[in-house]
């Protein structure tokens, strides 16, 4: 697989905050005891782009620590899932946008990335469930998974793992297999409703994108190629010129499965 490009952008000012929950295929999240106060904080990593997010620390079922930010106060919650060679920081000016629209967002670090613990024997999709268990522990009452390249993989391989059901997925440029995840078996089985995104002169991703969405069996799923190079988050930047189609893409994909409500 060509290797992921990096998009990044930082972070300046969270509020310190704690808590422990997790979210797994057979279980719904439950708090936990508070996590120590010896971490490095997101803000350490994230120095130049200001926030009123909340410092998150959660462990995923191997209990690897998770570092994230968590913005908004909506009921209805997006995971925003980073891209391979980056960190939280790069979702976070779009996860701002999203919690003044009314989500609940968590920007979080996988495992051997940014602030959170070494990945180890860990799996990526592991840290996806047990962000989704955080937020559903912490106020949302429904969750929607957004991820670039390498987040995109684990999102749609967590997809079909957590419960309850998640109300949508959205896929920015992923590969259909990364490091022992492979996302195009997976999507098999996927239920909820799947949003793939791809620019088409992005390497394979594209391919890898349609071949998922001929593969996803549902009803409620979608596919756009935009004529464009950049990979993931950077989708999304005002200078790419097909930014404004994947924005309202992603805008009418949560308005129709996911509105908030707060």
């Amino acid at each position: 697989m060509n290797s992921c490009k990096r998009f990044g952008v930082l972070l300046v000012a969270v509020v310190l905050g704690a808590g422990t929950a997790a979210c797994t295929a057979s279980q719904t999240p439950t708090a936990g005891p508070p996590s120590p106060v010896v971490h490095p904080t997101v803000a350490a990593e994230c120095p130049d782009v200001s926030t009123g997010g909340q410092q998150a620390w959660f462990s995923d079922v191997k209990g690897v620590n998770i570092g994230a930010v968590m913005l908004g106060t909506g009921s209805v919650g997006v995971v925003l899932a980073h891209q391979a060679d980056e960190d939280s920081c790069e979702w976070l000016p779009y996860g701002k946008e999203l919690a003044a629209a009314g989500y609940k967002v968590l920007a979080f670090d996988f495992a051997g990335s940014g602030v959170s613990g070494d990945l180890g024997t860990d799996a990526r999709d592991a840290n996806v469930v047990a962000a989704a268990g955080y937020l559903l522990g912490h106020g949302a009452t429904s969750i929607v998974l957004l991820g670039a390249s390498m987040g995109g993989n684990a999102s749609l391989v967590a997809a079909t793992k957590i419960i309850p059901q998640v109300a949508g997925v959205i896929s920015m440029s992923a590969p259909a297999s990364y490091q022992g995840l492979n996302a195009l078996s997976a999507v098999a089985n996927l239920k909820a409703p799947v949003l793939y995104i791809a620019g088409k002169d992005d390497g394979t991703f594209p391919d890898d994108a349609t071949a998922m969405y001929n593969a996803t069996p549902i009803n409620s799923k979608k596919l756009l190629i935009v004529d464009s190079f950049n990979h993931g988050v950077a989708l999304l930047v005002p200078q790419d010129p097909q930014s404004r189609k994947v924005r309202t893409a992603i805008t009418d994909f949560l308005h129709r499965y996911a509105p908030a409500n707060s």
